[in-house]
């Protein structure tokens, strides 16, 4: 599942048993949206007639978003679904090899 759509945790967290919850860097979040938009960041592809572009708002939402709205998701996941396995990290690798180990 991905998003951060709290309104609909109920109906997915019914039919999960484990939360992987991948908080990145923000500056690594922003700096890839500025090479996105700069045409740097190579393997990055859009359907036809899709053109990338710098979306400030975009980068501003990134900047905000843990202060805003990370906190208080996880802390909702957390205490609502006490039930869940939980994994957070900033890395898909480190959450693949804690999942191998488990």
């Amino acid at each position: 599942m991905d998003g951060n759509f709290g309104v609909s945790f109920d109906e997915r967290f019914s039919h999960a048993d484990t939360v992987i919850y991948l908080q990145p860097s923000v500056w690594l979040c922003m700096l890839r949206q500025i090479l996105r938009a700069l045409k740097l960041l190579p393997g990055i592809s859009r359907p036809a007639g899709c053109k990338e572009r710098f979306n400030s708002q975009l980068f501003w939402y990134t900047l905000k978003f843990e202060d805003a709205h990370g906190r208080l998701i996880e802390k909702k996941m957390r205490e609502e679904f006490p039930h869940l396995n939980f994994f957070k990290s900033n890395s898909c690798k480190r959450v693949v090899k804690e999942l191998v180990v488990s």
